[in-house]
């Protein structure tokens, strides 16, 4: 999947201004050992913030798996996300941070996290839908957003709303931001610079 190399490019901006990592786990709760799949794990970011608990890491790029080996992960495997190498229920949480952006089919990947999951799947996106606020006289913000950036897919929280009403599936949804532009959390759905959807499997 050649679009998630992008994700990997990307990696140690996340790490440093646009850390997004601590503010998503503030909104979860974990069990001691309870079994975690970071989805499209990139170098292995997410796995340095979670302690006491077992988590694997699957992605699509080697040359991402190779940096991720030293980030604690119980496993790391070169995988596709639309055909993951697990059995049924496999893990009690899966997490996917920024990678349903780049993702040409994401309702069949959304599919394959919730056949590996327990409990919940928690999705992470771009919140793109200031875009309507710039463009509130004209409905060409898709438009824009195509020009101006490199992913497939246009996302906000209809988006991931839209992934669960499909599914019959209950969501929550939270707002966040990075850690040099939190004060965007109280604008809330048009200004936070990130989704949260935490979708209920059970």
């Amino acid at each position: 999947m050649k679009s998630l190399y992008k994700k990997e490019v990307r990696e140690d901006q996340y790490k440093t201004t646009w850390n997004i990592y601590p503010e998503v786990l503030k909104k979860m709760v974990f069990k001691k050992n309870d079994k975690i799949l970071d989805a499209g794990c990139g170098t292995g970011e997410l796995a340095k913030y979670l302690n006491g608990v077992e988590i694997y890491g699957v992605d699509s790029s080697e040359t991402a798996l190779k940096k991720s080996k030293k980030a604690g992960y119980k496993k790391i495997l070169k995988a596709d996300i639309y055909s993951l190498p697990f059995e049924d229920k496999k893990f009690d949480k899966t997490m996917c941070i920024q990678v349903f952006q780049y993702l040409e089919n994401p309702e069949e990947a959304f599919l394959e996290l919730k056949r590996v999951t327990k409990d919940i799947v928690i999705i992470t996106v771009p919140n793109f839908k200031w875009l309507k606020l710039k463009t509130m006289f004209s409905n060409n913000y898709r438009e824009i957003y195509k020009k101006a950036f490199d992913y497939v897919n246009y996302t906000d929280s209809d988006f991931l709303k839209n992934l669960a009403r499909k599914n019959g599936l209950k969501i929550k949804i939270f707002y966040i931001s990075n850690n040099f532009s939190s004060f965007r959390n109280f604008l809330g759905d048009f200004l936070s610079s990130e989704v949260v959807g935490v979708f209920k499997i059970k």
